[in-house]
């Protein structure tokens, strides 16, 4: 039984030592007790090729009573590291590439498509961004900027800055892409021109006044999106956000902006098809 079982390690020692994909030295012991230090370059199922001067030959296994490494020896535990480290990388650039498309970039512009097609009309607005993505891998800060024109009679315009922290909800495995949560920080400043009717008894008749007003607002929020980033860089999106502007009181007119935010002491925003690039 115990010869047996040196057989099958000789059989698993010799076989890993062909999975490893080299030649290897090592001291045979024959069975007649003869020790001799040659070159294991393959084998067959009767006997090992050894490599002696420049001719290849063939000794055969019942003869041989041991073999020892000289070099490191291959080892089951060895070859579970290896498997191991193999798995793992493989692992890791799987994920890399499947979940991580933001891994290697800092940074992103972003531009809102239907605000383009408002340049040059009476009613419009520009909305872009610029985001960081270094700072949380399962995150993104962005800044959005909107500018917001409508020039009827009120001849009114509004530019919204904000700071959002978006947390990526990280559903099916993603990290910075998918569904989100986020909150915010905004600024306002508004300014047009603001009517206001009084009914005079004396006369029966309306009196009208016209008053310019700058207002400038501060104001908190929250929302949800979603956002699809792509590994060559490209990226889209769309949110909802819902606020208050705590400096704005009871009387503060309401703005309704052709951006689609509402300003007034409450905020509400609606953002789709804006693109961006990731770099």
């Amino acid at each position: 039984m115990f010869k047996s079982l040196s057989v099958l390690l000789l059989l698993i020692t010799i076989s890993l030592l062909l999975a490893d994909g080299s030649a290897r030295k090592a001291r045979i012991t024959t069975t007649d007790g003869t020790t001799q230090d040659l070159l294991i370059i393959g084998e067959n199922s009767d006997s090992i090729k050894v490599k002696v001067l420049e001719s290849t030959i063939a000794i055969s296994k019942n003869s041989i009573s041991s073999i020892t490494y000289i070099d490191q020896p291959v080892t089951l535990e060895k070859m579970d590291q290896k498997l191991d480290t193999l798995i793992t990388l493989q692992k890791t650039h799987v994920e890399d590439q499947k979940y991580n498309p933001l891994k290697n970039k800092n940074y992103g512009l972003e531009l809102s498509t239907i605000g383009l097609l408002t340049l040059g009309q009476e009613n419009g607005f520009m909305s872009g961004g610029f985001s960081l993505f270094r700072v949380d891998r399962s995150a993104e800060i962005i800044f959005p900027v909107t500018y917001s024109w409508m020039k009827d009679w009120d001849n009114k315009s509004a530019l919204t800055v904000d700071m959002q922290y978006r947390k990526f909800l990280g559903f099916f495995d993603n990290i910075q892409n998918g569904l989100y949560l986020s909150a915010l920080l905004s600024y306002a400043h508004t300014q047009g021109t603001r009517h206001d009717d009084q009914y005079n008894y004396q006369t029966h008749s309306y009196d009208y006044t016209y008053k310019k007003y700058n207002n400038d607002l501060l104001g908190f929020g929250f929302g949800l999106g979603y956002r699809r980033f792509s590994y060559s860089g490209w990226y889209w999106g769309t949110g909802l956000i819902v606020g208050r502007y705590i400096n704005a009181d009871e009387d503060f007119y309401e703005e309704s902006m052709t951006s689609g935010r509402l300003i007034g002491e409450y905020f509400f925003d609606f953002e789709i098809l804006k693109f961006g690039w990731s770099f």
